[in-house]
């Protein structure tokens, strides 16, 4: 049904955000010396550890029970939602092994429900292609992220200028180069609040321009729905306005015959205009 590969697809997207935010943290894990890659738990890092432990026993649990899909990608969902809160804390360290780990986890478990296209290596995390495009990917991610940071950072400093002393137009730049240019090259800069530094991510050129359609989608929808409000608003204060111009209009004539005393000649007046009314007819 329609419903059913909704969630299918949203399920999916959830998976693919979450992996690609894993790997962008493990981006810099490569730059870190042996040492310092390996850092000692802090209280964060323990209560995500925790967590960890505590699904993968629900999960076990799930997959001894006649394999139940269900209730094993829930616990997914539930890890993938702990771990993005714990990424998303404001200036936060995170500690990348423990990420690597979630990651490598929820990757064996999609690859035994058969969701990756082929069978991944001990390195890879996510949604795996072919061997060919997987190399082929990993060569293009390697060399050009050097010149996409540098170039990733240049826009961050012109964006935080523009934003300093308002620049509209130069904002506009950085968003179109953010929206229509670097997608079609397969690069996603995400600008984050509280921070000046873009993330970036290397997707397939097609699924960002999907996404960039849907996102216009939405945004018309949205704007025509906020016209119709409008329109609905402005209709509903002018029948307002109306029916308050007509109330006063009649309460104004009311007002009016009421007050004109009624004397001996308007009643003669009026006996008079109706005899002779009364005179002519019958001629």
């Amino acid at each position: 049904s329609d419903s059913g590969m909704e969630k299918t697809l949203s399920y999916e997207k959830l998976l693919s955000e979450f992996f690609l935010n894993i790997k962008t943290h493990l981006r810099s894990m490569k730059q870190l010396n042996h040492s310092s890659a390996y850092t000692k738990y802090d209280e964060y890092d323990l209560q995500l550890n925790e967590r960890f432990s505590a699904i993968k026993k629900q999960v076990h649990l799930a997959l001894c029970d006649s394999i139940d899909t269900p209730t094993v990608m829930e616990n997914i969902r539930q890890l993938i939602t702990t771990t993005n809160i714990y990424m998303n804390r404001t200036n936060a360290t995170v500690n990348r092994l423990l990420l690597r780990n979630i990651a490598a986890y929820i990757t064996g478990l999609i690859d035994i429900f058969g969701l990756n296209s082929s069978v991944p290596s001990t390195d890879d995390i996510g949604f795996t292609r072919s061997t060919e495009q997987q190399a082929s990917a990993v060569n293009v991610e390697d060399i050009a992220m050097p010149y996409v940071e540098q170039f990733a950072l240049f826009r961050d400093a012109v964006r935080t200028q523009a934003i300093e002393v308002k620049n509209k137009e130069i904002l506009a730049l950085c968003d179109h180069v953010r929206n229509e240019v670097l997608p079609e090259l397969g690069v996603r800069l995400e600008d984050r609040t509280g921070t000046n530094k873009a993330t970036i991510k290397f997707c397939d050129p097609e699924v960002l321009r999907r996404e960039r359609e849907q996102a216009l989608l939405v945004e018309k929808s949205k704007q025509e729905e906020k016209e119709r409000r409008k329109l609905e608003q402005q209709l509903a204060k002018e029948a307002k306005e109306a029916k308050k111009k007509t109330s006063k209009e009649k309460k104004n004539t009311n007002s009016k015959d009421s007050s004109q005393p009624v004397t001996v000649e308007t009643v003669t007046e009026g006996a008079t205009a109706m005899t002779i009314d009364n005179s002519e007819g019958i001629n």
